[in-house]
């Protein structure tokens, strides 16, 4: 017999609980009982005993259901559980016990017994003969169908059931419980969300059917998030099947810097380089003037996380060449790059890594990032460094998508007067749709979504009438006020950081872009409404008769859109400079005219004459 003398020198309920589960004969734990006193810790002592007997004597003494429940479970026949199923009220618990039936006649006989269809199923689904499954799936509904199909033995006997399902997420949970990769991918196309075909073809143990089922995914970012579901070891076989982008991806993924080496030499150069980036240090450094361009070598030094070995090689390849944006030198800017591509966590920069260029993984994004440069001016040195930052992130194989914005920040010093504010809301009310086309490069129309993160100045404006109580302020206070002239900053032109938070006027409309010069068309367009701003509100007496001032009001007239163009452009640039501007017009107009949604549906443009509201208020 064991000794539980130990029992008595026991601390507390919770050691003389410990104790009485470690005990092996009935009588003693029976003993220990008399003194523990927790309806817990007695309920799991009690279903441990060997003798049902003895656990029934103690059952009707435990108050909780949930203890009950635990204590008839441990019952060894399905003759005392059914006996003592009434001392169960809650569906829950009842399911519980009649699920752990040994005997299928007797799940059967108390299935009806249950209302909820979700048990009902998890009790059918539970039956050794998949005859008898079939004989109460009509009592099953929806998700109930699939946890009962899904239990089936046999591949074949599942087919049938998929007419009966049109959710994908259930059409999915069959198809994968399938054995036959064959059969997985001949059904592939009942599913009509790609987000779970993805799932489908990761449980394919095929790796040609997995191939055959990628192909078939449109959208590429649900393409490569196979590497979610799948281990290194099948995304090597699919590296070994697939090319071109897709292969690339596939082969950044892998966490291994040696194994992503052993695929190197299979890569064209610059995919060689945008492998590069996920690698440490010590082996980009290997691959430095490796690389038929200047730019490409560039772009890899400027990935290198230990600055004083950027400095380095930047020193020894570095050629000084000069940028020129167009711009007053007193203008100071700052942008926000958005961008996407499966190297995006490799960017997650702290504040210092690029000469204060700051990147945080952006969860609007699918694997994106968003870096901030620090302040930025005309000069060569500023913009030499934004060069190579773009090409750096363009090797790396990141880009723009239909989720990506190209923010720019001026910083609100620039203007020292309201009428300088005044004048560009003028000019961008009246041209805002032109805006938006000319600020995305040619063949690429605004982003579907323009209308939620940069609606047209009008509708970002708490009450244009209203807002004429400003008009009256002296130049500081009304600069101070502006930032309440906008509920958030989803605007096109973005007041909310104006005498608050950064400081800054944001135009926001541009898509997300990873060009140098596309950035160098943005900066300079903006810029220049910047310029031309502060020019018209200058030394206000005598605008009225400016060639400028002009046509700055020829823009409020009812005149064709091919007018105002001429007018905008004739505003900002040179002749040589309105090129690029006029093709990215006319191009992008021709394209968004053939969408049957066009971007521009929920968005209503609006001249804002604030001398028009001048008038009202008086």
């Amino acid at each position: 017999m064991e000794d539980i003398s130990a029992f008595f020198n026991c601390q507390d309920d919770y050691e003389r609980y410990l104790f009485a589960l470690q005990v092996d004969s009935d009588l003693l734990k029976l003993e220990c009982l008399k003194y523990i006193h927790f309806e817990n810790y007695l309920a799991v002592i009690i279903a441990s005993l060997k003798n049902d007997d003895n656990k029934l004597a103690f059952l009707k003494d435990i108050r909780c259901e949930e203890y009950r429940y635990l204590i008839i479970k441990s019952l060894q026949t399905d003759y005392l559980k059914i006996q003592m199923l009434s001392f169960l009220d809650s569906e829950e618990y009842r399911f519980k016990i009649i699920y752990s039936f040994f005997d299928d006649d007797n799940k059967e006989k108390y299935l009806l017994s249950i209302s909820s269809f979700f048990y009902r199923a998890k009790i059918m689904a539970s039956f050794h003969d998949d005859e008898r499954k079939k004989k109460y799936i009509p009592l099953a509904r929806k998700g109930g169908i699939v946890t009962v199909v899904i239990s089936f033995s046999n591949d074949l006997d599942k087919l049938p059931y998929l007419s009966l399902l049109q959710e994908s997420e259930h059409i999915q949970k069959v198809l994968c419980s399938l054995k036959s990769d064959e059969l997985k991918y001949r059904y592939l196309n009942l599913i009509s969300d790609e987000e779970y075909r993805i799932l489908v073809i990761a449980s394919m143990q095929d790796i040609d059917f997995m191939i055959q089922g990628l192909n078939e995914i449109q959208d590429y970012i649900i393409k490569i998030s196979i590497i979610d579901y799948v281990d290194e070891e099948v995304i090597c076989k699919l590296i070994s099947k697939t090319k071109g982008k897709l292969q690339l991806d596939l082969i950044c993924s892998l966490k291994s810097d040696e194994t992503k080496l052993q695929w190197l030499n299979i890569l064209v150069s610059t995919d060689r380089l945008t492998l590069l980036f996920g690698m440490s240090d010590e082996i980009k450094e290997r691959y430095i003037g490796s690389f038929d361009t200047y730019e490409e070598n560039m772009a890899l030094i400027y990935s290198l996380q230990n600055l004083e070995r950027r400095d380095y090689y930047r020193m020894k390849y570095e050629e000084m060449f000069r940028f020129d944006l167009g711009i007053d030198s007193n203008l100071i800017f700052g942008l926000e790059i958005e961008l996407e591509g499966v190297n995006a966590q490799y960017f997650n920069y702290s504040d210092d890594n690029i000469h204060h260029y700051r990147g945080t993984l952006d969860g609007t994004l699918i694997q994106g990032i968003e870096i901030k440069t620090p302040k930025l001016t005309n000069r060569s040195l500023d913009l030499r460094e934004l060069y190579y930052v773009c090409n750096m992130l363009h090797y790396a194989g990141l880009q723009p998508s239909l989720r990506t914005g190209g923010h720019i920040h001026f910083d609100e010093a620039y203007f020292d007067s309201k009428e300088a504010y005044l004048v560009l809301f003028e000019i961008w009310s009246y041209t805002e749709n032109i805006l938006c086309l000319i600020s995305n490069p040619i063949y690429e129309i605004p982003r579907k979504d323009i209308s939620g993160f940069a609606k047209p100045f009008v509708q970002s404006l708490y009450d244009p009438v209203s807002i004429s109580k400003y008009l009256e302020e002296n130049d500081h206070d009304f600069i101070s006020h502006l930032y309440l002239w906008q509920e958030d900053k989803h605007n096109g032109l973005n007041l909310t950081h104006v005498g608050n938070g950064t400081h800054t006027i944001e135009f926001r409309i541009a898509n997300g872009v990873v060009s140098f010069q596309d950035w160098v068309c943005n900066i300079r367009l903006f810029g220049r409404l910047m310029m031309v701003s502060k020019m018209l509100a200058h030394d206000y007496q005598e605008k009225e008769s400016t060639k400028k001032w002009q046509l700055k009001e020829q823009l409020k007239q009812s005149i064709p859109e091919k007018q105002k163009l001429e007018i905008l452009l004739t505003l900002l640039f040179s002749e040589k400079e309105k090129d690029i501007y006029e093709k990215r017009y006319w191009i992008n107009k021709k394209i968004m005219e053939k969408e049957v949604l066009h971007p521009f549906h929920e968005m209503k443009f609006e001249g804002w004459d604030y001398q028009r509201i001048r008038k009202i208020k008086d």
